[in-house]
């Protein structure tokens, strides 16, 4: 029972000082400590910010190395395959479905021979195309362009193989995204 005493009358000892606490002085005291502490993590923010940017990469986009349209556009043979597809897109709607696989097979060579030209290297195509993987080019027009390139060597290899107008027109359109993604074709 002493103990239970003492535990109040602490109690009360604490209850006297509470009462007799000037809150107000209390409140300013903790605002203007907390104000001050405000300011000075707001300035050593700023401070770390500022010494921050002197240490980050600095990237000279001129020693990327180019993309394929880059390089094209440089040779100025931009125009010439773009007027080499319109004409491989019409002599593929001349004769269909004939004219669909020759076209598909020169769809293929064509775009071999621009992967050539931008530099690429490799002992035959499937190999350049992997490189363009590397490229920063879309996933879609990378895929299209093995998707298209298992087709071709279909038609190439099996004799009994044929493609309907409208699954030459889709290959063809494979190809065509990918020379979109090289900005050959706009």
């Amino acid at each position: 029972m002493n103990n239970l005493n003492s535990l109040f009358s602490s109690f009360g000892g604490v209850s006297n000082a509470i009462q007799g606490t000037n809150w107000m002085f209390v409140y300013l005291l903790f605002k203007y400590v907390f104000l001050a502490l405000d300011i000075a993590l707001i300035i050593a923010i700023i401070i770390l910010i500022r010494k921050g940017l002197s240490y980050r990469i600095k990237i000279d986009l001129k020693a990327l190395p180019p993309t394929i349209a880059d390089i094209l556009k440089r040779s100025g043979a931009r125009e010439q395959y773009f007027d080499r597809w319109v004409k491989l897109r019409a002599d593929a709607r001349s004769t269909p479905p004939a004219s669909y696989s020759a076209a598909i097979i020169g769809a293929d060579a064509f775009i071999d021979e621009i992967l050539k030209d931008a530099g690429f290297i490799g002992n035959d195509a499937a190999e350049r195309f992997g490189r363009l993987n590397s490229m920063g080019l879309k996933r879609g027009a990378v895929n299209g362009i093995f998707r298209a390139h298992k087709i071709r060597n279909q038609i190439a290899h099996d004799s009994k193989f044929s493609i309907s107008e409208s699954d030459g027109e889709r290959v063809l359109n494979l190809y065509e995204e990918f020379l979109r993604e090289v900005r050959i074709v706009v």
